[in-house]
C-alpha cells in the first residue's frame, strides 16, 4: 500500500503489504465467476496468470485469494413482501432492536462454511449494503430504516416532540449500529485471523455529479469521520466505483478520484502503524445498460485509481455476465482486447 512519507508497500502473497522503498506495485484480483465459462475458463486462468492478476486457485468464486459474504450472518433488515408489500422485519428490523448476539452466532456458522480454510490469509469482504450505521443516510430507498426508528422512539418516548424523537433515533441507530459493525469485524477476525477483513463499499462519497465530482460531499466526509471506527478495525478498505453511461469520461475519473482520496484519508486516520490498503471495487460493465467499458475509459479509470493511491482493484461481475456460450466468448474477447491491455499498462506506468 502507499504509505504517504515517500514510503511505498508492497503486497506478498496477498498477505498484509509488506512496506519497501522503490516503486509502488498495483495489484489485481479476480472476482468474476468465470467457472461458469467451462469453454473459455482454463485459458483465462492460465492468461490471468500471465498478466500477474490475483485468481483463486481453480477460479472457485470464494477460494485462497479472495472471499466475498453477502450479508452474513443475521443483521437487522427491513424486506418488503413482494406479493403482499407489506414490511418484513428481520432480527428487529434496525440495529437498536436486533439480537446482536444472534446475529454473532449465525456470522460464525457463515464463516465457517463459506470460509472453511482456519489459515485463510486472502481477502475476506463483508459486503452489507442493507442500512447505514449514520442515520441520515437512511433516506431514499432505505428511508424504512429512519421511519422504524422514530415509530420505536415515539412508543418508548410519546412525550417527545419531533425534533426529540429525531434526535433520539439518530443516537440509538447509530450507537447500536456501531456494535453490529464492529462486533462482526471482532469476531471475523477471531475466526480467521489471516484473513484481510473490510467492509465492501465504504467509505461512501456520494459524488460524481454537478458540483462534487471529484471530491465527496462534504457531509459524507463528516459522517465517515464518525465511523473511523469501522476501518480502524478493518484489515483492508474496500471502496466501490461502479459507472453508468451518462458520466463524461472526466466525471468518471473524477468519481474515482473522489472516493480512492476519501478511503486513502480514512486509512492515514488510523491509529496503527500499518494503515489498512485500499483496494477498488470496479465492475467491467456499466451498470445502467451493462454495455462493456471501453479500452479507453478502463485505462483512464485504472490510472486514476493507482495516481490517487490505492493499491489495487478488485474486478467484480455477475452470473447475469457468463450466463451463456455466448455471453463468456464475447468476454473472453473483451480480456483480451480491453482488460488484459490495461492491466499490463497500469501495472508498468
Amino acid at each position: 500500500m502507499k504509505l504517504h512519507q515517500g514510503l511505498v508497500c508492497l503486497s506478498v502473497l496477498i498477505l498484509l503489504p509488506t512496506c519497501i522503498l522503490g516503486d509502488r506495485k498495483f495489484e489485481v484480483y479476480w472476482n468474476i465467476p468465470t467457472f461458469m465459462c467451462p469453454d473459455q475458463n482454463k485459458t483465462i486462468m492460465d492468461l490471468n496468470k500471465k498478466h500477474g492478476v490475483i485468481q483463486n486457485t481453480e477460479d472457485l468464486f470464494r477460494g485462497d485469494k479472495i472471499s466475498l459474504l453477502y450479508h452474513p450472518g443475521a443483521f437487522p433488515a427491513i424486506t418488503r413482501n413482494k406479493t403482499t408489500n407489506t414490511l418484513i422485519y428481520e432480527n428487529g428490523g434496525v440495529p437498536q432492536a436486533g439480537n446482536l448476539s444472534l446475529h454473532l452466532k449465525l456470522l460464525e456458522k457463515d464463516i465457517n462454511e463459506q470460509i472453511t480454510d482456519k489459515n485463510f490469509s486472502g481477502l475476506a469482504v463483508i459486503d452489507f449494503e442493507l442500512w447505514r450505521p449514520i442515520f441520515r443516510q437512511n433516506g431514499g430507498s432505505l428511508s424504512d430504516y429512519q421511519n422504524l426508528s422514530l415509530k420505536l422512539e415515539k412508543d418508548l418516548h410519546p412525550e417527545f416532540n419531533e425534533d426529540q424523537l429525531r434526535k433520539e433515533a439518530e443516537r440509538r441507530i447509530e450507537k447500536f449500529g456501531r456494535s453490529f459493525i464492529k462486533q462482526t469485524l471482532i469476531k471475523a477476525k477471531k475466526l480467521r485471523p489471516k484473513a484481510q477483513w473490510g467492509y465492501y463499499a465504504f467509505p461512501y462519497c456520494f459524488n460524481g455529479r454537478r458540483r462534487y465530482v471529484d471530491t465527496c460531499i462534504p457531509s459524507a466526509k463528516i459522517d465517515n469521520d464518525r465511523i473511523l471506527y469501522m476501518f480502524e478495525n478493518s484489515d483492508v478498505i474496500y471502496p466501490a466505483v461502479y459507472l453508468q453511461t451518462d458520466l463524461a469520461q472526466k466525471n468518471q475519473t473524477g468519481l474515482v478520484k473522489g472516493r480512492v482520496d476519501e478511503a486513502v484519508r480514512m486509512a492515514k486516520m488510523v491509529k496503527k502503524p500499518a494503515k489498512p490498503p485500499v483496494l477498488v471495487y470496479h465492475r467491467y460493465v456499466f451498470t445502467d445498460t451493462l454495455e462493456y467499458i471501453s479500452k479507453e475509459n478502463t485505462t483512464a479509470v485504472f490510472k486514476a485509481m493507482k495516481d490517487n493511491g490505492a493499491d489495487g482493484v478488485i474486478i467484480w461481475g455477475s452470473s447475469f455476465d457468463l450466463n451463456s456460450k455466448e455471453k463468456c466468448a464475447k468476454f473472453l474477447d473483451y480480456l483480451r482486447e480491453v482488460l488484459w491491455p490495461v492491466i499490463d499498462e497500469v501495472k508498468r506506468s
